[in-house]
């Protein structure tokens, strides 16, 4: 697993896993490894590691820090281009969340970087549902009622023009919810099935970690392997 930032020795491991990628039964060749761990006062690191060099599409390293409340501080991420022609080949983007505004940088490759501060409502959740990982946070703690009213802010991971921007009904519609037992990597788990109005399917342990996501009426899907947690 890539990492932007090494483990550092006084962050506490939390889990680990990784999510392989699936057409039908054949594997696409991208995986998304991460790993969480405790870094002080209840707060919680995440790093993600996307690999689509394999099936020569982008990859994606990310840090997420996240406060108890799960709430982000703050996102970095390096986006790579792994196929020629591209526009860039290397791109860094960075948001810090403070009362009231967030700070967004980007570089891309050797050009100067940008930033920009942005307004965000006291009430604003992010989204970062490119990432299997974090539909877990979201399924969890959907509102029905409020979630149509929630301001949003989205990452835009472009190389040019707005780096984010706060948008309402962003947040996927749950229309069903139902416990179901599913034989997965030949183990039978008791999981809790989410199905979203954008006919999306997610399993999610006790945990509140995917352990498979499938787009309906395809063959897409993603399921994990390697999880550990303490």
């Amino acid at each position: 697993m890539r990492t932007l930032h090494p483990v550092a020795a006084h962050e506490r491991f939390i889990a680990q896993g990784l999510y392989r990628f699936f057409n039908g039964q054949t594997a696409t060749g991208v995986i998304e490894s991460w790993s969480q761990h405790e870094v002080g006062d209840g707060a919680t690191l995440t790093r993600i590691d996307y690999d689509g060099r394999e099936a020569s599409l982008v990859s994606r390293l990310a840090e997420v820090l996240q406060l108890p409340d799960g709430n982000i501080e703050r996102l970095t991420l390096q986006i790579q281009q792994t196929v020629s022609p591209a526009p860039y080949r290397i791109m860094r983007l960075d948001y810090v969340f403070l009362e009231g505004y967030v700070q967004m940088t980007r570089q891309v490759d050797r050009l100067e970087r940008e930033y920009i501060e942005q307004e965000l409502p006291a009430s604003a959740k992010t989204r970062l549902l490119d990432f299997v990982l974090f539909w877990g946070d979201i399924l969890v703690n959907y509102d029905a009622e409020t979630a149509p009213k929630t301001p949003v802010f989205v990452p835009l991971l472009k190389h040019t023009g707005e780096m984010g921007q706060v948008v309402k009904g962003a947040l996927p519609v749950i229309e069903e919810i139902a416990p179901e037992t599913v034989t997965i990597n030949h183990q039978e788990q008791n999981l809790v099935r989410y199905r979203t109005k954008g006919q999306r399917v997610i399993w999610l342990n006790d945990k509140k970690i995917p352990v498979k996501m499938s787009q309906y009426a395809t063959d897409i899907h993603q399921v994990l392997a390697n999880y550990a947690h303490r």
